[in-house]
């Protein structure tokens, strides 16, 4: 199951890197929309749409251990971290004010097991970990059915 689950946890750092974090856009707008005035962020409990499913869909962000993976699709979540040597799984309560993750890594860490939402809005997911980290998201691809463990070999 180990390398199963490295390998899974390896193709999703890989399209992570592979699409960026970034918002693609070229310095010239960057500036231009510098100046202009954006509107508040929305937090989790005031989100838009159409309940079940809001999170799904494929997020990076880059923390100071390397980079990480959050794939949710029909209120499961995996989780990669540490390049892809920490893989956490489990749930996302969309509905619960605010959403919240509820992981548990394969390895024991705690550091990214129970998530509190910050903030769901576009492209943009932040989540607080109860172990005191605090990662940004960028959605980098829609939503794909997860794997099961035991499709995974366990």
């Amino acid at each position: 199951m180990r390398k199963a689950v490295q390998y899974t946890g390896a193709a999703l750092i890989a399209a992570v890197l592979m699409t960026g974090c970034g918002n693609g856009g070229d310095s010239k707008g960057d500036k231009e929309d510098a100046g202009k005035p954006s509107a508040a962020p929305s937090t989790a409990t005031a989100r838009p749409g159409s309940g079940r499913g809001h999170l799904d869909g494929v997020y990076g962000a880059h923390g100071d251990d390397g980079a990480i993976g959050l794939s949710v699709y029909q209120g499961k979540a995996f989780v990669y971290a540490n390049n892809g040597r920490r893989v956490c799984t489990g749930t996302v309560a969309e509905d619960a004010k605010p959403m919240t993750l509820a992981l548990t890594c394969a390895d024991g860490n705690k550091e990214r097991s129970a998530g509190t939402v910050e903030q769901a809005e576009g492209t943009t997911l932040v989540v607080s970990w109860g172990g005191g980290k605090k990662d940004t998201f960028t959605r980098t691809a829609d939503a794909a059915p997860l794997p099961s463990p035991k499709k995974l070999g366990g």
